[in-house]
C-alpha cells in the first residue's frame, strides 16, 4: 500500500494527515518547536522525544496530527 501524507497550516496551527499501509510502521519526526499534541490510540506504538524532535512510531492506520508554530 501507499503511504500517505497531507499538512496544512492556518494562522499557528500545524495539522498532519497520514496514513500508514497494513503490515508497516513509521516514524514520524517533528520539531519539539511544533508542540504536537501526541496521538493516542493502537496504532500509537511509541513516544521519545529530545530538546530537538518529537519522535512518533505509529503502526498501520490514519493518524491525525496538530500542533502549534
Amino acid at each position: 500500500g501507499e503511504i500517505k501524507s497531507e499538512w496544512s497550516k492556518e494562522d499557528s496551527k500545524f495539522f498532519w494527515d497520514i496514513t500508514i499501509p497494513g503490515n508497516t510502521s513509521a516514524v514520524v519526526r517533528l520539531p519539539k518547536d511544533f508542540n504536537i499534541i501526541t496521538p493516542e490510540g493502537e496504532g500509537v506504538l511509541n513516544i521519545s522525544s529530545t530538546n530537538e524532535v518529537t519522535e512518533i512510531e505509529l503502526g498501520s492506520g490514519t493518524y491525525k496530527l496538530e500542533g502549534t508554530i
